[in-house]
């Protein structure tokens, strides 16, 4: 891996080219944010506050936090506007050991674990439309095959991937707001019997925290978007407006959402659904709108899909370009202009995730629990970037130092609290995956004596596959 600067230094390059402006790349932060999480996790979220005023309440307050997240991460995209969106961020400012065991952990453990849980998601999803092949062998199957068609898309038809992104993000949320139509109607003709807004809210701090795991899934997924700032047109005034557009629109769309449920499902029918959409329609009209309404979160779900995938693989391709993973997963395709090797990679490491283990919540804890982690190493990011940058006048976007401090006072809350706990499987694994990598990077990046030259696979790869490595591949460049 050290050696990657020269790995290439036979075959030609390829620039990265702008391919999303604001609209398409507002459509991508809506798609990737609106997918499983809010079907999955809403009977689980009042499950653990147990009223439907606590329940809002988190809701809100997460889309506030998460807006302040989306400016901090903006800034941080202005000021270093290159391929890797978080790497390149804690390269840049804390250096190449946290950025290191960073992206590995991002490419081998939490975007395949994203990947997982939305194909998982999405597989039951079919299942229940069709009410047919259900137990946990058929699920892996077709999860499988949807994470190849995913793969298939990104990797070769990325404008037609860009366009199916762009109508499924529509249609997710015209799904939403329908499903808060239809529970209007369902109000003016049957009165709720709601009761009292903040009746039998929990007090343990562990149900909170819980709570907010759920939330924070929901929401979770803008991270990735500035992992394609290369690939967006006029970055510095695109990006800003286009994170802040999208999750706007996704908190008021997960308000009214769980609005809806509330007026319509009581407590017992919440707390026990598997499907809440399913039990949600049939509510409303009987079983007549139950299939329809699963083909649109299925089609939410996918859209979901879609977003993070290419976000996954630009990852990939990132730690690859800059020496931290094997150089061949960061050549592109010659025409297509994709990073193939690396969104193949990106899902056998998803397949693995997903013959493993079939337990989406047990994969979503951890997914979140690491996550939040990270996120506090690119708020300490910010906080050096603004110090070393305050008597500097610069071009471009900036956030008042109040947005990243309240983000990661709520975030240091949630994080502590879970270790409450005791030790569980969310502490062991990341704790076991950081002690491996670390001995790797010992030996890969401080350790002189071992070298891996790789440009013979490079060469072979480029010519079998029709690659070329991107151009700043080497530093000579």
């Amino acid at each position: 891996m050290t050696s990657n600067n020269n790995n290439n230094a036979g075959l030609d390059k390829t620039e990265i080219k702008q391919k999303f402006g604001f609209f398409g790349i507002t459509a991508y932060i809506v798609g990737i944010i609106i997918g499983s999480g809010i079907f999955l996790t809403s009977n689980q979220i009042f499950k653990s506050l147990g009223s439907w005023g606590s329940v809002l309440l988190v809701w809100v307050l997460t889309g506030f936090l998460t807006i302040l997240g989306a400016l901090s991460w903006a800034e941080l995209a202005v000021a270093h506007p290159r391929q890797g969106g978080t790497y390149i961020y804690l390269l840049s400012e804390l250096g190449h050991y946290p950025a290191f065991l960073y992206i590995i952990s991002r490419v081998l453990l939490l975007n395949p674990l994203n990947q997982a849980i939305t194909a998982l998601a999405s597989a039951r999803q079919i299942e229940e439309i069709f009410d047919v092949c259900e137990g946990e062998k058929s699920t892996e199957l077709l999860a499988i095959c949807l994470l190849m068609l995913m793969t298939f898309l990104q990797s070769f038809h990325t404008k037609i991937t860009s366009a199916i992104n762009s109508l499924i993000t529509g249609v997710k949320v015209i799904t939403l707001v329908g499903i808060f139509i239809a529970a209007i109607v369902y109000t003016v003709k049957n009165k709720p019997e709601l009761q009292p807004p903040f009746d039998a809210t929990t007090v343990k701090p562990l149900d909170w925290v819980n709570a907010f795991y759920g939330c924070y899934w929901s929401f979770a997924g803008w991270q990735s978007i500035p992992a394609v700032i290369e690939e967006i047109e006029n970055p510095q005034k695109t990006f800003p407006k286009a994170v802040i557009t999208g999750v706007s629109i996704v908190t008021v769309v997960y308000i009214l959402t769980n609005v809806s449920f509330f007026l319509v499902l009581d407590y017992q029918q919440i707390s026990d659904s598997t499907f809440i959409v399913s039990s949600f329609a049939a509510r409303v009209s009987g079983y007549s709108l139950a299939v329809p309404f699963s083909i649109l979160v299925f089609l939410s779900y996918f859209g979901s899909f879609l977003c993070s995938g290419l976000v996954s693989g630009r990852y990939m391709f990132s730690a690859a370009r800059e020496g931290d993973l094997p150089s061949p997963l960061s050549l592109l395709h010659h025409k297509l202009n994709t990073p193939i090797p690396a969104q193949v990679f990106h899902m056998c490491v998803c397949i693995l995730l997903v013959v493993i283990t079939n337990k989406i919540f047990v994969l979503l804890g951890l997914f979140v629990f690491v996550t939040i982690g990270y996120d506090l190493l690119v708020l300490a990011s910010l906080f050096k970037l603004k110090y070393r940058t305050r008597k500097e006048k610069t071009v471009g976007f900036r956030v008042t130092v109040a947005a990243p401090i309240i983000y990661a006072a709520f975030l240091a809350a949630v994080f502590i609290t879970s270790f409450i706990q005791g030790v569980t499987i969310q502490l062991i694994i990341p704790v076991a995956f950081l002690v491996v990598f670390s001995v790797v990077y010992f030996i890969a990046f401080k350790q002189t004596k071992y070298s891996f030259d790789l440009e013979k696979v490079n060469i072979f790869f480029a010519k079998a596959f029709l690659l070329l490595p991107p151009v700043g591949q080497n530093k000579q460049d």
